[in-house]
């Protein structure tokens, strides 16, 4: 451990050191395949990085970190967020991309601080009521998963700049993206887009990029 700087790449290290341990990385452990309740007590735990491991879930009791502002648990076995994920106030930054998760928990919404969405690469086929009341949010993530249309809840993301929603079954895009005053660049598979020359027609300015064909 690196008592300096609170950084701690082990977690016996970290409960043994919790007063002081403010980024906890345990990126890359296979052997990893839980996390116990006893984290909750890293109440300083700022940035937690369990990419790469064997994990499939977080405990609940992670919510009770309140200074974390950085999630990051991409390319593991992840099956779920936790359902009170709401609960973390001052969460920037979320990465759960590359795992086998199925939904977006409703309390997502509640992450008033959130930037960064990174979901990527996994089974999410619906967006959940409210999440365009992340104002905060200037990236978003959910391409490689299994949604079919553009939500509505899209619509409303006040702040998005980049949404990136390639590789989804999505044919359509509702006129109203042209409204989106932040959004300038949309990565989806424009070669199925059935309305595209209407979108670019009206909102000339915003950037449609096809991730396969790059145009």
């Amino acid at each position: 451990m690196q008592e300096d700087y609170g950084v701690c790449y082990n977690l016996e290290d970290a409960l043994a050191n919790k007063e002081v341990v403010h980024t906890l990385r345990l990126r890359n452990n296979k052997k990893l395949s839980s996390l116990p309740d006893e984290i909750k007590e890293l109440k300083n735990l700022r940035v937690l990085d369990v990419s790469g491991t064997s994990l499939s879930s977080l405990p609940e009791a992670i919510t009770e970190c309140q200074e974390l502002e950085e999630i990051t648990a991409n390319a593991s076995k992840f099956k779920s967020i936790p359902s009170s994920i709401g609960a973390l106030k001052k969460l920037k930054i979320l990465n759960f991309g590359y795992n086998q998760i199925e939904e977006i928990p409703v309390s997502l919404v509640q992450c008033v601080s959130l930037e960064r969405l990174m979901l990527e690469n996994n089974n999410i086929s619906q967006i959940p009521q409210g999440f365009s009341e992340l104002d905060n949010m200037w990236f978003c993530s959910l391409a490689g998963n299994n949604l079919t249309e553009f939500s509505n809840e899209f619509l409303g993301l006040e702040s998005v700049g980049n949404l990136w929603l390639h590789g989804n079954s999505i044919t359509s895009l509702p006129v109203e993206v042209c409204e989106m005053k932040s959004l300038s660049h949309l990565l989806i598979d424009a070669s199925e887009l059935e309305n595209l020359d209407e979108i670019k027609a009206r909102c000339p300015e915003l950037r449609i990029i096809d991730e396969n064909n790059r145009k």
